[in-house]
C-alpha cells in the first residue's frame, strides 16, 4: 500500500558542489536544510540576523547588507532588561548594548564578503503576514514579546512580495552577476494566524515566488512546501504542535533536495563525509583500548585522504577529534 505520493522532483538545471559557496535566508526550515549542508561540509552560511519569516524582513536584512548600513543605537530596543534589534531574531540579544551592536555588525561584514563570491542563495519565506511597529513604522523581523498593541499586522500582496524580492535580486546581481537564487516556501504552518489565514498567506508566497521564477532567469523553485503538504500529507510527519515538520519529514525533503541538485559524484562524497561525521559521535567503552586506537587511526586516514582529494573541504574538527 502507498501512503504518500513519492513525488519525484525534476533534476535542476545546475548542480551544487562542495566547492560552491551557498547562502540561506528565511524561516526555521532554512536552518534545517542549512544544517544538513553544513554537516556535509558544504560552504554554507545561514541567516545573517537570525530567523526571518516574512519577505519584508528578508529583503530588509539583505538590503542592509548590500547598502553597507551598520546597526546603530537607534536600531535597538531595551525590553525586559535586554537589548534587541527589531530587524533581527532574538538569538541576537544581550544585556550590553555595545556587545549586541558588535555581534550584528560583525555578522553583516561576514555576509558582505560572502555575497561577493557566493554561487547560490536559497530564500525561504514562511508567511506573508508582517508586523509593523507603529511608533517607528518599521516592519519587524521579531516582536521580542513586546505587547501586540504596539504593532499593526498586515498581509502582503503577491505584487508587494514580487516587487520586494525583485529589487533585492537586482541589487545582488550588481554585486555578484553570477548568483543563482533558489526559492522555497516553508512548509511550517503559522497556525497562530488561523488555518484559513495560513493557507491564504502560503498561496500568496507561492504565487509570488513562481512569478519571480518566470520573470527572472536567475531564479528557480524547489518544492519543499509541496513535498511536506502534498506528498507526505500526513500529521505523522509533524511535531506534536502540528505545525513544524518533524525530523523524518526534514530528512525526506533533504533526500529529494539531494536528488535534484547533487550529481552522483557529490552524493558519493556526501556519503563519505557522513561516515566520518557519524564516527565522531562514537563513544567507546574503553577509550584506551587497542581497538579504539585503531578505529581513530583509520578515520584519521579517511579524513586525510578526503582533504588530499578535495582541499576545499574543512575537516579540521574531525581531524582534531581523531588525533586526540
Amino acid at each position: 500500500m502507498k501512503f504518500h505520493l513519492d513525488y519525484q522532483v525534476p533534476k535542476a538545471a545546475f548542480q551544487l558542489e562542495h566547492r560552491h559557496s551557498l547562502l540561506l535566508v528565511g524561516s526555521c526550515f532554512t536552518e534545517h536544510i542549512g544544517h544538513y549542508l553544513q554537516s556535509h561540509k558544504f560552504n554554507a552560511l545561514c541567516n545573517p540576523f537570525g530567523l526571518m519569516f516574512n519577505p519584508a524582513s528578508i529583503c530588509q536584512a539583505l538590503q542592509r547588507i548590500i547598502n553597507n548600513t551598520p546597526f546603530r543605537d537607534q536600531d535597538l530596543i531595551f525590553h525586559q532588561d535586554t537589548w534587541y534589534a527589531w530587524e533581527a531574531h532574538g538569538i541576537f540579544s544581550h544585556s550590553d548594548k555595545s556587545v549586541l551592536l558588535s555581534q550584528l555588525n560583525d555578522s553583516m561584514k561576514l555576509w558582505q564578503e560572502a555575497i561577493l563570491t557566493a554561487n547560490y542563495l536559497i530564500l525561504t519565506p514562511g508567511t506573508a503576514f508582517v508586523y509593523r511597529h507603529m511608533e517607528t513604522g518599521l516592519d519587524v523581523a521579531n516582536c521580542h514579546k513586546v505587547p501586540q498593541k504596539e504593532f499593526q499586522k498586515y498581509l502582503m500582496t503577491s505584487e508587494q512580495v514580487v516587487n520586494a524580492f525583485s529589487e533585492v535580486i537586482i541589487a545582488l546581481h550588481k554585486l555578484n552577476p553570477q548568483l543563482e537564487i533558489i526559492f522555497t516556501v516553508s512548509p511550517v504552518k503559522h497556525l497562530r494566524d488561523g488555518m484559513i489565514e495560513n493557507n491564504l498567506s502560503k498561496a500568496i508566497l507561492i504565487q509570488a515566488v513562481h512569478e519571480l521564477c518566470y520573470k527572472m532567469p536567475s531564479c528557480s523553485y524547489f518544492p519543499a512546501y509541496e513535498l511536506v503538504i502534498d506528498d507526505l500529507r500526513d500529521y505523522r510527519f509533524f511535531e506534536t504542535d502540528m505545525a513544524h515538520p518533524n525530523k523524518q519529514a526534514i530528512e525526506y525533503v533533504w533526500k529529494k533536495f539531494s536528488k535534484a541538485y547533487f550529481s552522483d559524484c557529490t552524493e558519493a562524497l556526501n556519503q563519505r563525509i557522513e561516515d566520518i561525521v557519524r564516527a565522531t559521535w562514537h563513544k567507546p567503552l574503553k577509550p584506551d583500548s587497542v581497538e579504539f586506537k585503531k578505529f581513530k587511526e583509520a578515520y584519521s586516514l579517511k579524513c586525510s585522504d578526503l582533504v588530499r582529494e578535495y582541499p576545499f573541504l574543512d575537516l579540521k574538527h574531525e581531524l582534531a577529534h581523531f588525533s586526540m
